[in-house]
C-alpha cells in the first residue's frame, strides 16, 4: 500500500492506471491509515470515470471485509460514484458497478437497480447482479414479481427472481408471488421454486398443498434438490410426500429410461454440429469452456469427446450423477437467517471467499455473521436441460461436443 500511494505521489496521479493502483492500495490500507484516502479520492476527482470507479470498487470490497470501517465521507463518495456508473454507456464500467454494489446495503442503489432489473437493453450479468443486489423492500419485490411474471422474457431472469421471492425476508409477499406462477410455470422454472419452498416448513407446506390440489406435478417432489430440501422438514410434511409419490418411479430410473431412450435416438440422428456450436454458447459457455472459449464456473469440457455419448448424456441430463467435488456448491447460512450461495470455498483468517456462480465475482463474508456452512452434494448445474432444450438441438449439443478436435 505504501509503494503504490507513494507512486501515486510521484506521478501526480496521471498515469493512465492511476485508478487500478488506488484500488489496490485502499484494499491494502490497514484501518489506521484510512485517513489518506480522502485526499486520495481529491486527487482523482477530475481523472476518467473508469478509474474513479476503480478506486470505487476498491473501496466496496474494503467495506465488505471484517473490521474494516471507512470514514462517513468516503463511504459516501464511493455510493455515489457506484450509482452514477450504473447510467454510463460503456457496458463494462456499468457490468463492474452493479457487481461492487451488489453485496452493498444503502438505499440510494435502488431504484437505479429496479430500472436495470426489467430493462431489456441491459446485459445478462448486469440484470442477473440487479435482481441479486436490489433490496427486498416493498418496491424491490414489485420489481422482482413483475419480472416473474414476464412469460417473455428469458427464464435465467425468471429463475433469479424466484430464488430472491423464495428468501425468508422476501416474507409471505415473495412466497404468494411464486407460488402464484408455479402451476404454469415450465420445468427449470418450476424447479427452481420448488427446491427453494421447501427449505422452510411454510414454504414446503405451501408447496404440498398444491401438489395435493393438482395445481403441481408431484414428480416434481422426487427431484434431487426437492429432495435433499425435505429431508431437514418435520416428520408430518415428509410423511405427506411420501404419500403423494408413493407411485412415481424415483428420480434416478426415470432419468435411466430418459437417457437410454435418448441415445438409441441419438444413434440414427444426422445431428447438426455448426448448430450444437450455438447451442453451446447459448447455454454452457458461461460456465464451462470448451475449445479456448466459455467460462470456468464448471469444469472445462475439453477432451469430453473420449466419454461415451451415455455418459455425456448423464452428465448433461442427470448432473448430480456425477459431481465433481472442486466445483459443488457451498451454501453460507448467516446469523440473520439469509443464505448465501457460491463456488471455490475459501478460508481468509477472518472471512470466507467464494464465488458467485452468476457473476464469476468473488466476495466474501465475515466469520463472526456465519452460523454455518455447508457443501452441496449436488452440482449447481440444473438438472433441467431435459426440458429447456429441444431434442434436436440436445442432440446437436451432443455431436458437437463428440467431435474430436483438429490436431
Amino acid at each position: 500500500a505504501e509503494f503504490l500511494m507513494s507512486h501515486l505521489e510521484r506521478t501526480k496521479f496521471t498515469t493512465p492506471r492511476a485508478g487500478e493502483y488506488a484500488r489496490q492500495a485502499v484494499m491494502l490500507l490497514p484501518p489506521t491509515h484510512y485517513d489518506t484516502i480522502a485526499p486520495l479520492i481529491r486527487s482523482l476527482a477530475q481523472a476518467p470515470a473508469a478509474q474513479q470507479l476503480a478506486l470505487a470498487e476498491g473501496l466496496a470490497a474494503t467495506s465488505l471485509r471484517p473490521g474494516r470501517i471507512l470514514p462517513a465521507d468516503v463511504t459516501a463518495w464511493m455510493r455515489r460514484t457506484l450509482v452514477a456508473s450504473f447510467t454510463l454507456t460503456d457496458y463494462m464500467l456499468v457490468k463492474r458497478a452493479v457487481e461492487a454494489s451488489q453485496n452493498l446495503v444503502f438505499p440510494e442503489k435502488n431504484e437505479p437497480l429496479r430500472k436495470l432489473i426489467l430493462s431489456s437493453m441491459a446485459s445478462h450479468q448486469i440484470r442477473l447482479s440487479a435482481i441479486r443486489g436490489v433490496a427486498l423492500d416493498s418496491d424491490g419485490l414489485a420489481t422482482l414479481i413483475t419480472l416473474l411474471n414476464r412469460h417473455a422474457e428469458p427464464i435465467m431472469f425468471r429463475r433469479a427472481a424466484a430464488e430472491r421471492l423464495a428468501h425468508p425476508s422476501a416474507g409471505p409477499a415473495g412466497r404468494a408471488a411464486i407460488l402464484a406462477v408455479l402451476p404454469t410455470a415450465q420445468n427449470d422454472l418450476a424447479l427452481t421454486i420448488a427446491s427453494h419452498l421447501v427449505l422452510t416448513e411454510e414454504g414446503t407446506a405451501a408447496l404440498i398443498a398444491l401438489v395435493a390440489q393438482g395445481k403441481a406435478p408431484p414428480a416434481l417432489l422426487r427431484q434431487h434438490y426437492v429432495e435433499i430440501g425435505l429431508r431437514d422438514r418435520s416428520p408430518a410434511l415428509r410423511a405427506q410426500v411420501a404419500a403423494l409419490v408413493k407411485h412415481l418411479p424415483t428420480e434416478d430410473a426415470r432419468l435411466d429410461a430418459v437417457i437410454n431412450t435418448r441415445a438409441a435416438t441419438f444413434a440414427a440422428t444426422k445431428a447438426n454440429t455448426g448448430h450444437g456450436a450455438e447451442v453451446f454458447i447459448q447455454n454452457c459457455a458461461v460456465c464451462h469452456r470448451f475449445r479456448n472459449s466459455g467460462g470456468n464456473l464448471g469444469p472445462s469440457l475439453d477432451g469430453i469427446a473420449s466419454r461415451s455419448s451415455q455418459r455425456v448424456m448423464e452428465d448433461i441430463l442427470d448432473p448430480n450423477r456425477n459431481v465433481d467435488p472442486a466445483f459443488r456448491l457451498s451454501t453460507v447460512t448467516l446469523k440473520s437467517g439469509e443464505t448465501l450461495g457460491g463456488l471455490n470455498l475459501r478460508d481468509h483468517g477472518e472471512a470466507l471467499t467464494l464465488t458467485d456462480p452468476t457473476t464469476s465475482q468473488d466476495f466474501s463474508v465475515a466469520k463472526n455473521t456465519i452460523s454455518a456452512v455447508a457443501a452441496s452434494v449436488t452440482s449447481p448445474m440444473p438438472p433441467a436441460f431435459e426440458s429447456v432444450l429441444p431434442e434436436k438441438d440436445f442432440f446437436d449439443l451432443l455431436a458437437y461436443l463428440l467431435t474430436p478436435t483438429k490436431p
